[in-house]
């Protein structure tokens, strides 16, 4: 904790990592080792804790480690990768994250509903299909199209973008002012 503190992160990984080496209990070495890639994610050393999870054991936890060290760096692809074939509720919600990063809001989205219900990632996995739900299906409209339909017939472009009432208003509101000069 004092070499974190005072942001010597590559020391207290060292540190960590002989303690691990030196644990007898199996249990308390994997305990010690996660607690090393976790000083390295605070220090930001993602190439060394990309390092550190390729060397341990594989297993859901050092899956789960290594694809988070993978999405920290800005590198989704790598991270959902490293998730292909496990399937818990940790790996469901950060492959969320990753398609989210990768502007699949569908397969984010899909991905969050099947955090399990009994997970304490649940429900921030439903909070986060809330936010996005139906973000996907919003169509792309040209404004410059628009624009020029509007030019021609006044309404045409809000009618192009789908905004029906601001259509009849623009065609009404021109045609009085067309009217009255």
């Amino acid at each position: 904790e004092t070499l974190v503190s005072v942001d010597m992160h590559e020391a207290a990984y060292v540190e960590l990592m002989a303690r691990a080496s030196g644990a007898t209990d199996p249990a308390d070495a994997a305990a010690l080792e996660l607690r090393a890639a976790e000083t390295l994610w605070a220090g930001e050393l993602w190439e060394t804790a990309g390092l550190h999870f390729s060397r341990l054991e594989p297993g859901p936890t050092t899956v789960l480690g290594a694809s988070y060290t993978f999405f920290q760096a800005d590198e989704p692809m790598k991270a959902l990768q490293a998730l292909d074939g496990t399937a818990t509720a940790e790996t469901h919600y950060l492959a969320g994250w990753c398609y989210l990063e990768l502007g699949q809001t569908q397969a984010a989205y899909d991905a969050w509903g099947t955090v399990p219900a009994g997970s304490d990632l649940h429900q921030p996995a439903v909070d986060l299909q809330y936010s996005i739900g139906g973000t996907w299906k919003i169509p792309h409209r040209s404004p410059g199209l628009a624009g020029a339909m509007s030019a021609v017939l006044p309404g045409a472009g809000q009618l192009y973008a789908g905004n029906g009432r601001d259509a009849a208003t623009a065609l009404f509101v021109n045609g009085l002012l067309a009217a009255f000069n």
